[in-house]
C-alpha cells in the first residue's frame, strides 16, 4: 500500500507516480462550481486511461473499471478523521488521502 502524492496548494497539476511497477501520469483538477476534486489517469504516454473520476471520501474509484491499462490493484480514498467528509479544496493529501492497494494485498494468501 503506497499514499499518492497530492498536492492541494494547486487547483490544477499532473504528476507521475509509479503504481504497481509502471509509471502513470495523474492529473487532479478543483471543481469550485461543484466543490469537488477529479482526477484523470494516463500511462505513461500519456494516453488517457480515465478522465473525470470524482473524489469522493472511503469509496474505491478504479475497482468498477476493467481497463487492462489500469494498475494492477486499487486507488481508493480515506478520510482520516473516519467523519467519511468528502475532500475539499485543501484537504486533499491532509484529511483526505489518495491510496494505491496492489491486488496482492487485497487477496488472502
Amino acid at each position: 500500500m503506497i499514499v499518492i502524492p497530492t498536492d492541494a496548494t494547486a487547483a490544477s497539476y499532473s504528476e507521475v507516480v509509479t503504481l504497481g511497477g509502471s509509471d502513470f501520469n495523474l492529473t487532479f483538477n478543483w471543481n469550485e462550481r461543484e466543490g469537488f476534486w477529479y482526477m484523470d489517469i494516463a500511462d505513461a504516454a500519456s494516453e488517457p486511461i480515465l478522465s473525470g473520476l470524482k473524489i469522493v471520501a472511503d469509496w474505491d474509484l478504479t475497482s468498477r473499471f476493467t481497463d487492462s491499462r489500469l494498475p494492477d490493484g486499487r486507488i481508493i480514498t480515506i478520510d482520516q478523521t473516519g467523519g467519511g467528509a468528502d475532500p475539499g479544496r485543501d484537504d486533499l493529501g491532509g484529511r483526505v488521502l489518495l491510496i494505491f492497494v496492489e491486488t496482492s494485498e487485497l487477496i488472502p494468501q
